[in-house]
């Protein structure tokens, strides 16, 4: 007779983490005396769970954000702003959710990837390549932040390492919006 028990254990984050058993057994009084070893396996998959959540940490989901470059095919997704990831595949494409619930299929090269909840302000250029004519001093470049919320900050300098968010009422630290 062949037996399969499939165990089946969450971790803190709900994931459901499954095995299957199968043992073949000649005879009923076999399966009793091998209650005990289930036993143990169950309590093995538990451990090997929480030593996963330990590892991985409290998120397990990615987030992604449009590299700054040319100007984007994306044009629903907006710079600076953080995406979670819904999937990726095996071709360099991956699907993050927009605004809204709506999924975006990006190539993974258009974006920066992170495996944890973003923690800090993205800067990001607000004034656009403009051509400069001779004896005509260069535009001023103007800047502003993008709180990991989605909330803009207005103005953000070059020089701010750290900057309030007024809608999230939190203080962060500032990097630069990374290039293609």
């Amino acid at each position: 007779m062949l037996v399969v028990v499939e165990l089946g254990v969450r971790g803190h984050d709900d994931r459901l983490v499954q095995r299957e058993i199968a043992i073949f057994y000649r005879d009923f009084s076999s399966l009793e005396s091998n209650v005990s070893s289930l036993q143990s396996d169950v309590s093995s998959i538990q451990s090997q769970v929480e030593h996963a959540d330990s590892v991985e940490g409290d998120s397990m989901s990615e987030w992604a954000q449009l590299l700054a470059g040319p100007p984007s095919p994306h044009a629903a997704l907006e710079r600076g702003h953080w995406y979670r990831v819904e999937t990726g595949t095996k071709d360099g494409i991956v699907r993050l959710m927009g605004l809204n619930a709506v999924g975006h299929s990006v190539a993974e090269s258009l974006v920066r990837i992170i495996n944890h909840e973003p923690e800090k302000v993205t800067r990001v250029q607000a004034t656009g390549f403009q051509r400069v004519l001779p004896g005509q001093p260069p535009p001023e470049l103007t800047y502003y932040g993008v709180c990991p919320k989605g909330h803009r900050i207005y103005p953000l300098r070059i020089g701010d390492a750290n900057v309030e968010c007024k809608r999230c009422g939190r203080t962060y630290e500032v990097e630069d919006e990374q290039h293609v």
